[in-house]
């Protein structure tokens, strides 16, 4: 019953809507319409103005902040990259070091230079006499 009372007065005041605007346009006859317009578009045409520059400020900060979030990450990428790049490196350098110097001091030869160098030995020999 609720749902159709309101429906009643909704049909009721759209009608009533339609009836002053068609005697509005007929002829000039001032109707309660004449007063609202007067008074409400003004209301919504700055209402809609204030919204519209709203709108626009909270999208240029929304892409500004974004833009900052995304140089700062792609900072932080960079960062981390060199960082990664720079521990790498002094790996390397270490490893190269150890190495250059384990050679100086006498380190071991690899299995293939001792066979190599035993062949050459072997070769120079003089003959024995027997």
């Amino acid at each position: 019953m609720l749902s159709f009372s309101v429906f009643a007065v909704s049909l009721f005041g759209l009608a009533a809507i339609a009836g002053c605007k068609i005697l509005e346009l007929g002829g000039k006859v001032r109707t309660p319409l004449t007063l609202l317009r007067r008074v409400g578009d003004p209301m919504l045409t700055e209402g809609w103005a204030k919204y519209r520059a709203q709108a626009r400020e909270a999208i240029r900060s929304g892409f500004r902040a974004s833009v900052l979030s995304v140089a700062a990450t792609a900072r932080k990428a960079e960062i981390a990259f060199y960082a990664t790049v720079h521990a790498i490196a002094a790996r390397l350098n270490r490893y190269l070091r150890a190495r250059r110097l384990h050679k100086r001091i006498g380190g071991e030869v690899s299995a293939h230079l001792k066979t190599v160098l035993e062949k050459t030995q072997k070769n120079t020999e003089p003959p024995s006499a027997v």
